[in-house]
């Protein structure tokens, strides 16, 4: 009997999830791929280091990171080969990171019927996210998702490798990969190379507090006009914060 899977992205848009009409299993995708180490294949040594982490950045205890972040990718293991996987992500460059990371773990253990399902576009902010969808937008989102093939299933390990080996030269050439499963790819892309190559997020926060931005709420609210394609939240621009004033 084939099973339905929803993997979403974050505990706020499996809420408005719950209030649909879909039925499957869901798993919470908790992860900030986008923040921290991540450069180790083997599957004991990067937990233990995204947990240390983790604990560092974001004085949270380990525990309890293993118990409500890794364990719900843990339970990638235990969906059957046949079954029906739906990748909730945004297209920011936060989601897409955990994204890759999720659709690496997906081709390993062999899993193929696995479709993208992307928020709706409105107000020409592609990097918005499912935020302010309510249940009856996600079931639309849901009835246009897309199947990712097998050029798909590379396509992501590829792109999940070269990030996390920070290789912006392989990066570069997998940007210009043409699925409707990786919309907005190129752009994705290039942020993360920018990011790599000169700082882009910590220069935009260092240009604002040059402009006399004190408050965290302002800095905060104009970060993320500009930046929006990065996804970070407000942990990750109060840390960026407190290493520039350091």
């Amino acid at each position: 009997m084939i099973t339905r899977h929803h993997i979403l992205t974050g505990d706020s848009l499996a809420g408005t999830f719950r209030r649909t009409n879909l039925d499957g299993n869901i798993i919470v995708s908790r992860e900030c791929l986008i923040d921290g180490p991540v450069s180790d294949d083997d599957p004991e040594a990067f937990w233990k280091k995204r947990s240390e982490y983790i604990r560092n950045a974001f004085n949270a205890d380990v525990n309890e990171y293993l118990s409500n972040v890794k364990s719900e990718f843990d339970k990638i293991n235990d969906i059957g080969s046949d079954d029906e996987v739906n990748l909730w992500f945004e297209n920011d460059l936060f989601c897409q990171a955990n994204m890759w990371f999720t659709i690496m773990l997906l081709n390993r253990n062999g899993i193929t019927n696995v479709y993208r399902v992307s928020p709706l576009i409105r107000n020409a902010n592609k990097w918005e996210g499912f935020g302010r969808h309510t249940a009856g937008d996600l079931v639309q989102c849901y009835e246009k998702h897309q199947l990712l093939k097998k050029g798909d299933f590379k396509l992501g390990e590829n792109l999940w490798d070269a990030y996390r080996r920070e290789d912006i030269v392989a990066l570069a050439l997998l940007s210009k990969s043409l699925s409707p499963c990786f919309p907005y790819l190129e752009e994705v892309c290039k942020a993360e190379m920018e990011r790599k190559r000169n700082a882009r997020p910590r220069k935009v926060l260092e240009d604002l507090l040059a402009k006399g931005y004190t408050d965290f709420s302002d800095i905060f609210t104009q970060f993320s006009q500009t930046e929006g394609i990065y996804g970070y939240g407000d942990m990750q621009v109060g840390n960026m914060l407190k290493e520039i004033r350091k």
